[in-house]
């Protein structure tokens, strides 16, 4: 079996090649257009500017900040239970508690917190002047 290149191909009208060639230019700029303007409609759309997305970077780190304070208060509330002699913790089950603290911490955070995220959005969202 033979295959044989493209431009050894026969029976080949150049005229249609061309017309082929600035029919497929032609949809590539009719393409081209519609993502442009696709793209200035979604940049001009509410919340996709610069300053909402560093807003939301900042209440994202404000949760996390809130979540790091819940996990710290957790763990010292748990840190107040008394310790039966019948049954230690091993060292992966200590792990796994301030795995599953953490983890609870984060939740409570997302759900809504105990407001702290909230104190510190607003006191470093405000523009000084």
């Amino acid at each position: 079996m033979s295959i044989n290149e493209i431009n050894n191909l026969t029976n080949i009208n150049p005229i249609e090649l061309i017309r082929h060639k600035t029919n497929n230019n032609i949809k590539f700029t009719q393409v081209l257009q519609q993502a442009q303007k696709a793209q200035e409609q979604t940049n001009s759309e509410p919340g996709n500017t610069d300053n909402d997305k560093k807003k939301d970077e900042l209440m994202a780190a404000c949760r996390e900040l809130e979540s790091i304070f819940i996990h710290q208060l957790i763990s010292q509330m748990r840190a107040t239970i008394p310790q039966d002699g019948f049954l230690t913790q091993s060292s992966a089950e200590k792990i796994f508690q301030d795995m599953l603290d953490q983890e609870y911490a984060k939740k409570i955070s997302h759900a809504g917190g105990i407001g702290l995220a909230e104190m510190l959005y607003k006191q470093l969202s405000t523009e000084r002047s």
